[in-house]
């Protein structure tokens, strides 16, 4: 008997150097999240991001077998909510298309700060792999 598994995994990269912060979050461009002061936190942390990336991307049954990754660009805002998403790096239309549709669910995030203490965007590039196997009997 053919089965298929799903191993997602993920990392956070950080962002270009291109961003500039401004003195007012109104007015600022989103920071990188390597320069930031405070970083935005999933609820839960990095292990409860992960289960959730898990639980949610979907799997089409009758794929090819894969073992490459989507990278996904997109905002935390200063009110933690994820914002201009984008992909970055293709892989294949259905997983282009499932990364989006699961960053574009993420629940709030607690927000990144900056060092005086405000909240600032912040810029994240996601990788998500995607890989499958077969067991034979």
């Amino acid at each position: 008997m053919k089965v298929k598994f799903l191993i997602l995994t993920f990392y956070i990269l950080c962002a270009s150097n291109s961003a500039h912060m401004a003195q007012k979050y109104e007015e600022c461009e989103p920071i990188s999240y390597a320069e930031v002061e405070t970083k935005p936190e999933f609820p839960g942390g990095d292990t409860a991001l992960m289960i959730f990336l898990s639980e949610n991307i979907k799997f089409p049954n009758n794929c090819a077998n894969v073992n490459d990754k989507v990278i996904v660009q997109f905002i935390i805002d200063t009110t933690g909510t994820v914002t201009n998403a984008k992909i970055i790096r293709e892989l294949d239309p259905y997983f282009d298309a499932e990364a989006m549709r699961v960053v574009k669910s993420l629940p709030k995030w607690k927000p990144g700060f900056n060092k005086e203490g405000t909240a600032v965007p912040v810029l994240y590039k996601m990788p998500i792999s995607f890989k499958t196997f077969n067991i034979y009997d």
